[in-house]
């Protein structure tokens, strides 16, 4: 009867042993997967963590999304494709104190009058440190249709801020790139062994 009960465990233990051995063959698969996307650690002291594809995306994403932005912040600046460009006078500047990191900046809006079929009026959309002077001056407005609810204020050259952020944003977005080509290229090359400090 014991002699049963021992064959009977020893089958028990086999089937355990085989169900590990299978989920430890299947983790072994996915490693490499999952390395690929979150990233690779290099086990070894002072090692660097290998970039992933989530990486290299979530840079790119967020790259992408910021050049977006900026570009159509700038939009609004520039006269339109299809529209027409009158002649306004700036009658009156707006100023804007922002704070950022304790320090303090200074931004002007410009408000435009023009005559399109009718007289109106209009701010630019976006403030810029040059726009403080520009009270008398002459601008371009730039009207889409025959509508004067539409003119836009057309700004002498593109805001400084907006062309910075534009380039940072595209930047981003190539070095996402680059971390995922780089990715690509290396998944599944093996770590190289570090030379010994000690000699022998």
């Amino acid at each position: 009867m014991r002699f049963g009960q021992s064959r009977g465990g020893l089958g028990v233990g086999r089937s355990n042993l085989q169900g590990l051995d299978r989920a430890a063959s299947q983790a072994v698969d996915a490693t490499p997967v999952a390395d690929g996307v979150v990233g690779q650690g290099d086990p070894r002291p002072g090692g660097v963590r290998r970039r992933g594809l989530l990486v290299g995306l979530l840079v790119m994403g967020v790259g992408l999304l910021c050049a977006v932005l900026y570009g159509s912040t700038a939009s609004t600046t520039q006269a339109y494709a299809d529209g027409h460009i009158v002649r306004g006078t700036v009658f009156a500047v707006d100023r804007h104190l922002t704070t950022r990191h304790a320090r303090t900046y200074l931004t002007c809006t410009a408000e435009v009058g023009f005559t399109f079929g009718r007289a109106a009026t209009v701010a630019s959309t976006y403030g810029t440190l040059e726009q403080c002077n520009m009270k008398g001056q002459q601008v371009d407005v730039s009207v889409r249709g025959s509508d004067p609810a539409t003119a836009r204020v057309v700004l002498p050259s593109a805001p400084t801020g907006l062309m910075i952020g534009q380039y940072f944003a595209w930047a981003w977005t190539a070095l996402g790139a680059w971390i995922f080509l780089a990715t690509l290229l290396r998944r599944g090359r093996p770590v190289p062994d570090r030379p010994s400090s000690t000699s022998r």
